[in-house]
């Protein structure tokens, strides 16, 4: 319905219509929140997947760094 459509509306009818868009609103809140915390929950492991491999290649740095002084001290005089 319009806005123009409203009109012809008794009050009965308006109250019924009103009814219908206050559950459709919850029906589309509800799907709204299911959608964001499947998101939030898939951008929660995503994180922690990058964490987890932030902590892996620092220890490979840290590793790179002591081989690599390690290697100039046998080389230096």
């Amino acid at each position: 319905l319009m806005g123009e459509d409203l009109e012809s509306l008794n009050l009965k009818e308006l109250q019924q219509l009103e009814q219908q868009l206050e559950s459709s609103l919850k029906h589309i809140r509800s799907r709204e929140n299911q959608l964001m915390h499947g998101s939030i929950s898939e951008l929660q492991k995503k994180e922690r997947s990058l964490q987890e491999e932030n902590k892996v290649l620092q220890k490979e740095l840290v590793e790179k760094q002591k081989a690599h002084a390690a290697q100039q001290d046998q080389t230096q005089p």
